[in-house]
């Protein structure tokens, strides 16, 4: 117990800055999003899964330049890590979309809302995979190679 709590421990100051950056990004794209999917709903008419769906390429491309350039600054990405960042929102879309069709499904109605149910939607199903989007992006996405030494004969 004291192990796992040590490297719990351990893992939280390794990634701390890291997730917080990783956090903030999210939050800015989350907003993005926000705003694309209420013009997309309210002022195009739209169908709420076809808006959801374009607002995710939309944010998920911001999403991964902000990430590469901020969160994961001065290490070296693997050649792969658009197409890794690509699987990952790919991977985390179907979860998100039925977790926000079923919020809309549970018409919230909160008074906050006004009438937007679908962005209240849209937050809580961005938050509940903000953790595991963030370790697929730490530990594959944006993982870095290790150094390899010289190769001795």
């Amino acid at each position: 117990m004291a192990k796992t709590r040590r490297r719990l421990k351990r893992a939280w100051q390794e990634h701390r800055v890291t997730f917080a950056k990783f956090v903030v990004i999210a939050g800015l794209t989350a907003g993005i999003g926000h705003g694309i999917l209420k013009v997309e709903i309210t002022q195009l008419g739209w169908n709420s899964g076809l808006a959801f769906f374009l607002q995710t390429l939309v944010v998920a491309s911001v999403n991964f330049y902000l990430n590469w350039r901020i969160t994961w600054k001065g290490k070296p990405a693997r050649g792969q890590s658009a197409w890794r960042w690509t699987a990952v929102q790919v991977l985390l879309y179907a979860p998100s979309y039925l977790l926000y069709d079923e919020i809309i499904r549970w018409h919230i109605g909160l008074p906050l809302a006004g009438g937007n149910d679908f962005l209240v939607a849209k937050a809580l199903s961005g938050a509940f995979l903000i953790i595991p989007g963030y370790l697929l992006a730490a530990s594959w996405a944006f993982a870095t190679r290790p150094k390899q030494g010289p190769i001795k004969a």
